[in-house]
């Protein structure tokens, strides 16, 4: 069975789209630094063969997925990082309010984006 040409058509520019969106994701992180520049290659040349619109979304939400589990995963270094540095502190030490500070953000940060893909993880199970 031949594919319809405007079937096609749609999905090119479908993969067109999406990779549009991670690039310019790929793109933001690495100017902020918040992706080496090997995990943004590897991300960004990965491409899409997928025939149906099915497997063109599973195949960005693979991807998509990688990208929130690296950016979860530097997360967790960062706070286990900055726990190990807070408990160096003296109590007194004046860097320590400001070390708590910036580690409760990267806790909430953490929070955040695991109830962000829990959300969306409990919402295609249904």
């Amino acid at each position: 069975m031949t594919a319809d040409p405007l079937e096609i058509e749609n999905n090119v520019r479908l993969i067109m789209r999406y990779q549009i969106i991670l690039i310019s994701h790929l793109e933001n992180a690495l100017k902020n630094g918040n992706i080496d520049e090997h995990t943004f290659t590897r991300l960004k040349s990965q491409g899409c063969i997928a025939q149906t619109q099915d497997e063109i979304l599973d195949h960005f939400e693979r991807i998509f997925g990688e990208l929130v589990s690296y950016h979860q995963e530097r997360l967790r270094e960062r706070v286990i990082k900055g726990a190990a540095f807070i408990d160096g502190l003296a109590p007194d030490d004046p860097r320590r309010i400001l070390a708590l500070e910036k580690y409760d953000g990267l806790c909430k940060q953490l929070k955040e984006s695991e109830e962000r893909e829990n959300g969306r993880n409990d919402s295609n199970d249904t």
